[in-house]
């Protein structure tokens, strides 16, 4: 008969009324009483062949859920056999509690079956310290309740990541006061966040509305907020094109007209040059890492403080002025800050901010930016879906008076104009950026050699790569 105070049992309570779903993990000896007590519970127990699978899967669980994932961990081979699944969460500001059975206490310094304890007893905890929020190691039953509690609001709050609560064994099956967890269930589910302030936002507003070329540059937070739509709200009414950092990929879709892309090594010239040439920048849900910063290198993506003033909005205080100075900083949720943003903004300026080439028109290519270019002009365009006004391009190109076009799509993408295939000197320059790193360098030689030839006057056949 299982008893019905253990840790374990109330533990599988305590989860139950969190309302997590799945658990994914690994059996071992160390944790074989909580799995005991799972067997009659609702929640589903994902197990797999190896614990690094499982730190991947409870990754993409709390990815789609937004909510912090459970990892269920046997002591030293599984600790270590899931680091690589929760680095990975952490550095994508994943929220996940792992917990990890260990050696019972009483074998404590004897180096018992599969410890690792050459430099200290129990203290396999520690393995995790440079990577989650926090460590912890249960070192009585009766502390259990509490730090459970701590952990799942850690690693939900603030910059969200993945925390560690360390079990000895013999503390599963320890008999506890059921007044412990019950006085934890008592606690709110979820922590009020922290919002942008009225004369902050003005603020901001204001040096973005006046500003000659301004960049909105965001992150994965965006994502993780669940701030998307405030974003594309806020970047439409005040006409400022957006960069993004490789985490920010998705932050708004791909074919919005101000979306340029993203920066650093593998950004294109037209957003690396956009960042250089802002004088205002809007960080927001970003933390300026390397490889969208180019190595932190002035004059290849950022000339922070040089010639751009940076504006950055994180919940995480410590991100802010990390990488860059910063002339205004504020510490706040992207969704709460955006929709602050966007009511300011429709305060100071009811109808919009009116931007060259973007609100006059959905299009950065369109009749009017044409007539700007020289007869015989030849236009890469480096930006995809919804810039472009195909009619006027045609008509230009038809006309004699643009020489030649080379057009950064797939001829069978849905806002693809099949009159192109009409009409000469057009050439279809294959967009790169999800494919390898060979097939980059053929298709852009390919690219190469279609202009190539435009500009001689021996234009090619419309290539399909």
């Amino acid at each position: 008969m299982q008893r019905k105070n253990t840790t374990a049992v109330q533990l599988v309570q305590y989860l139950e009324n969190r309302q997590v779903k799945h658990i994914f993990g690994l059996c071992g000896h160390t944790n074989i009483a909580f799995l005991s007590a799972l067997k009659n519970s609702a929640i589903d127990f994902v197990t797999v062949r190896h614990e690094q699978i499982a730190a991947h899967a409870a990754d993409g669980y709390a990815r789609v859920s937004g909510r912090a994932s459970v990892l269920l961990l046997h002591l030293t081979p599984g600790l270590t056999n899931a680091t690589t699944g929760v680095i990975n969460a952490a550095m994508d500001c994943i929220p996940m509690v792992v917990i990890a059975g260990d050696v019972p206490t009483h074998y404590y310094g004897k180096h018992p079956h599969q410890e690792v304890n050459l430099h200290a007893d129990a203290s396999q905890y520690e393995i995790y310290r440079p990577f989650v929020k926090r460590s912890w190691r249960v070192d009585r039953a009766e502390l259990f309740p509490e730090i459970l509690e701590k952990a799942f609001h850690l690693a939900e709050s603030g910059q969200p990541g993945p925390v560690l609560v360390n079990v000895p064994m013999d503390v599963f099956s320890t008999d506890i006061s059921p007044d412990l967890f019950n006085r934890v269930q008592q606690n709110t589910r979820a922590l009020s966040k922290p919002c942008l302030s009225e004369d902050t936002a003005t603020q901001i507003v204001k040096a973005l509305g006046t500003a000659k070329s301004p960049v909105l540059y965001v992150g994965g937070g965006i994502t993780i907020a669940q701030a998307n739509k405030e974003l594309q709200a806020f970047v439409d009414h005040m006409q400022i094109p957006v960069a993004h950092s490789m985490m920010g990929k998705g932050a708004m879709v791909d074919t919005h007209p101000l979306l340029m892309g993203m920066s650093g090594f593998w950004g294109t010239k037209l957003v690396n040059d956009s960042c250089l040439n802002a004088d205002y920048v809007l960080g927001m849900a970003t933390r300026f890492k390397e490889a969208d910063c180019s190595s932190w290198y002035d004059g290849y993506t950022f000339n922070i403080p040089h010639k751009t003033q940076l504006i950055h909005i994180d919940i995480e205080p410590s991100e802010i002025g990390r990488n860059y100075p910063v002339k205004i900083g504020a510490v706040a949720d992207a969704k709460s800050a955006l929709k602050t943003l966007l009511r300011v903004a429709k305060t100071l300026y009811p109808d919009g901010i009116n931007r060259p080439l973007t609100r006059d028109s959905k299009n950065i290519i369109n009749a009017d930016t044409l007539s700007l270019f020289p007869d015989g002009a030849v236009i890469v365009n480096t930006a995809r879906g919804g810039v472009v006004d195909d009619t006027a391009l045609i008509e230009a190109l038809q006309s004699g008076r643009i020489f030649a076009a080379g057009l950064d799509v797939f001829n069978d993408e849905p806002h693809f104009d099949k009159r192109y295939l009409d009409v000469n000197n057009v050439f279809l320059l294959p967009h790169i950026g999800s494919t390898t790193t060979d097939a980059r360098t053929a298709m852009g030689n390919i690219a190469i050699d279609n202009m190539t030839h435009a500009l001689s006057g021996t234009p090619m056949p419309h290539p399909v790569v």
